[in-house]
């Protein structure tokens, strides 16, 4: 996936893309690629956590090598919080820091994720803000944002392990 999204990055740099790169590596099976296994010495959640954090550098330095950063809206937000794993507890790793509950739970722990968006000359840099919204906002607010008029009842659908839009029939 990391090698796909960063080929759409090059093969699209002249024109205005949008690219949403949804990793599963946080999920089960945990199986963290050949250079990342067992890097962190922790755990195979804690290699995979490592391996997306290089996956989002390197889409990162891809747009900055393009030049392409200061025009970009980059959104890393997560679905759900983590599992709560014995092991990684028992090592002083807080998968959710203080926050009580995990995925699946209402608290917390289960909804509060990281959302960091960076999109410099548009939004501050270093603004911590703590106000409650939903995922499901985002493409409406992105439109906006970027000053595209929001698609008319579009649907989503699964086409050969991808999404796509398309009008409705």
């Amino acid at each position: 996936m990391a090698e796909e999204a960063l080929a759409f990055i090059e093969q699209n740099r002249a024109v205005p893309f949008y690219l949403q790169l949804a990793l599963v590596t946080p999920h089960t099976p945990r199986v963290p690629s050949i250079a990342f296994n067992g890097k962190s010495r922790l755990s195979p959640y804690a290699d995979v956590v490592l391996q997306m954090d290089w996956i989002v550098g390197e889409v990162m330095a891809t747009l900055d090598r393009l030049d392409l950063s200061d025009n970009t809206l980059l959104i890393f937000t997560s679905d759900n919080g983590a599992i709560i794993s014995q092991t990684l507890l028992d090592r002083g790793h807080l998968s959710n820091l203080e926050w009580l509950g995990q995925k699946t739970d209402v608290w917390e722990g289960g909804t509060r994720v990281p959302f960091i968006a960076r999109w410099p000359g548009k939004l501050p840099a270093n603004v911590r803000l703590d106000h409650l919204f939903a995922l499901v906002d985002l493409p409406s607010t992105i439109w906006a944002a970027v000053g595209v008029e929001a698609p008319p009842a579009c649907l989503t659908e699964w086409i050969n392990g991808r999404f796509s839009l398309r009008q409705p029939t």
